[in-house]
């Protein structure tokens, strides 16, 4: 079954870009990703933009670094990592 590529990007990416949640960590795992230089870098990372470039649209990362904030980020984005 081939999935529906416009109900994923209204349902992933409603405004047009994905946004993407992240953890940011002085040192790099599975879940967390660091700042290298200017740029973040991580599993993470590669996923969003992956999941970005399949749905066809821009992505943007949004950094926190406690899971105070996850509840939060959850209400305004649209994927927590």
């Amino acid at each position: 079954m081939k999935p529906d590529l416009d109900s994923a990007r209204r349902e992933l990416a409603p405004t047009g870009t994905l946004r993407v949640g992240v953890a940011v960590s002085p040192s790099p795992s599975a879940i967390f990703v660091i700042r290298d230089g200017g740029a973040l870098r991580g599993v993470t990372i590669d996923l969003g933009r992956a999941l970005a470039a399949s749905l066809g649209v821009p992505v943007t990362f949004v950094e926190y670094r406690s899971e105070e904030h996850t509840s939060e980020l959850q209400s305004r984005l649209h994927l927590v990592c």
